[in-house]
């Protein structure tokens, strides 16, 4: 991952952070909202993650991936967790 992040010219380790700075950069979308999500439907989106379950190391809870969301279709820059 420090090599991936290291060619988006982020010495930080934090890969998410790296692609949004390097998509802001080149005025690509970085929000939900702007790819058409609509705040409303970030409520489904958390309830749909979080009940078809699926193969994952750690437990999904619906709180955190609502934030996630929220932080997301916002635009807030990734932070590690």
């Amino acid at each position: 991952m420090v090599q991936i992040v290291g060619a988006f010219g982020n010495e930080s380790g934090d890969e998410a952070s790296a692609k949004f700075d390097l998509l802001t950069e080149i005025g690509a979308p970085t929000t939900l909202k702007d790819i058409g999500m609509s705040e409303s439907d970030l409520d489904k989106a958390a309830t749909l993650i979080t009940t078809d379950l699926y193969f994952s190391p750690r437990s999904i809870e619906y709180e955190p991936v609502r934030e996630l969301l929220d932080d997301a279709w916002n635009g807030r820059r990734p932070k590690i967790r």
